[in-house]
């Protein structure tokens, strides 16, 4: 079996997150929607009050895959959890049970602040990834619908006063 060694990302690390998260767009089409950049990395991940972590997972010392998450507290449940923004594999590192080493190794250290849970949505495009997550026994979430108010809806929303 393929040995894949998981750790916190470093600041070092961010050319290689931002390609892996670029990848990543690509693979799903959406290269015109991703705006990030190596310094929205650097800002809200690793300056004075980071957004999220970053789990970098390497086979021999090269980069196979990352997940990014970030802290969630689930007002049903009453208890803190993590929500995984992106689980990204590069394609010659698939199949090794990669992407469930990097969610396990998120889990553990979300269990050491009292998570209890995991949460994460995937592309509806992304059937491989889906399988992946079914596999898990992740279960889909019926109940909820994702909603997004972005640009100038939300500075609107910003802006608007309280009456």
């Amino acid at each position: 079996m393929t040995k894949l060694t998981t750790r916190q990302a470093k600041p070092e690390d961010i050319g290689q997150i931002h390609a892996c998260l670029a990848d990543l767009a690509a693979y799903l089409g959406e290269t015109d929607l991703f705006q990030l950049t190596p310094e929205n990395l650097q800002i809200h991940g690793f300056g004075d009050t980071p957004s999220f972590s970053v789990l970098i997972g390497e086979k021999d010392q090269t980069v196979a895959g990352i997940c990014l998450y970030f802290k969630t507290f689930s007002t049903w449940f009453g208890t803190p959890g993590i929500y995984v923004q992106d689980l990204y594999i590069k394609p010659e590192f698939r199949n090794h049970q990669f992407g469930e080493k990097l969610l396990a190794a998120a889990a553990r250290e979300a269990s050491t602040f009292g998570a209890t849970h995991l949460r994460l949505s995937v592309d509806r495009s992304n059937t491989q990834a889906m399988a992946f997550y079914d596999r898990l026994g992740m279960s889909k979430q019926n109940k909820e619908q994702i909603r997004m108010l972005d640009g100038l809806d939300f500075e609107n929303l910003a802006e608007a006063t309280a009456d």
